[in-house]
């Protein structure tokens, strides 16, 4: 049996763009953790949320303003989502627009237009 030949990319992006959500706590993680699996609880929630390293505008540990893209209509954008909250789904969607998914866990897949993903972390 030969594998599957692989999707390869089915469009050539404008841009190519990565954005990265993370976890962001005001505690010792590691001792939190080693906290939680010594007495079986969970591990805290995040105390904020990161896009690219940056918690936002309530943060002063901010930049002076949150991430903002121009596009332009008829173009296409190529967004790479990761995922590196600790035990968090997060949901990305773009108001008023559809998105076309074309790759789960770095692979093509066949193009899926949905109104938002849920990205799970890993």
């Amino acid at each position: 049996m030969d594998p599957r030949t692989s999707h390869g990319a089915q469009f050539l992006p404008t841009l190519v763009l990565h954005m990265s959500a993370g976890s962001w706590f005001n505690v010792d993680v590691m001792e939190m953790i080693d906290e939680a699996l010594a007495d079986g609880s969970l591990p805290a929630l995040s105390d904020a949320y990161t896009i690219n390293g940056q918690p936002g505008d309530l943060h002063q540990c901010s930049r002076d303003s949150t991430y903002r893209m121009s596009v332009e209509s008829e173009k296409t954008y190529l967004l790479r989502i990761i995922n590196a909250t600790m035990n968090e789904e997060m949901f990305f969607g773009i108001a008023n627009h559809n998105i076309t998914v074309v790759g789960v866990d770095a692979a093509y897949v066949d193009p899926i237009n949905v109104e938002y993903i849920m990205i799970t972390p890993g």
